[in-house]
């Protein structure tokens, strides 16, 4: 029951990261329009976005676009460590009795297996919140100028 719980924290937190991309990614597109072009683009593409608008835009230093970049490198790994638990099909060994998430992958025939387990969520939890927090400071240092 723990995992499941952990499991919707992780999701929240991430879903809040995701949010925090999505808005920064809106407000360097200097548009009024911003929100809806970043409507529906997955955080892949939001990272992508934001590292690009940001290296582009006049307003964003040279040091603010290389913590964005930081920030946003990541952000890719504790996403690619999300994506394990939310995508990954749950299962049990057979031989140690640990719980693992098996994944298939594009173009590879053997699945990927990878342990899951309630300290490994809550640390990432704990990481998406921070990283929520973190581009939240960034953005508002960008807005206000």
């Amino acid at each position: 029951m723990q995992l499941l719980f952990m499991l919707g924290l992780t999701v929240r937190e991430a879903a809040n990261v995701e949010l925090q991309l999505r808005l920064i990614a809106a407000q360097l597109t200097e548009s009024p329009h911003g929100v809806l072009l970043m409507a529906g683009e997955t955080v892949t593409r939001l990272v992508d976005l934001c590292r690009n608008l940001a290296a582009d835009s006049a307003s964003v230093s040279s040091e603010q676009e290389e913590e964005l970049r930081t920030l946003t490198t990541e952000c890719k790994v504790a996403f690619q460590r999300r994506d394990q638990y939310v995508h990954g099909a749950w299962a049990q060994d057979g031989v140690s009795g640990a719980m693992l998430t098996m994944r298939s992958r594009r173009n590879k025939t053997e699945p990927q297996f990878a342990p899951m387990n309630v300290e490994d969520l809550t640390d990432l939890s704990h990481k998406l919140n921070g990283l929520a927090n973190n581009l939240t400071g960034w953005l508002l240092k960008i807005m206000a100028g």
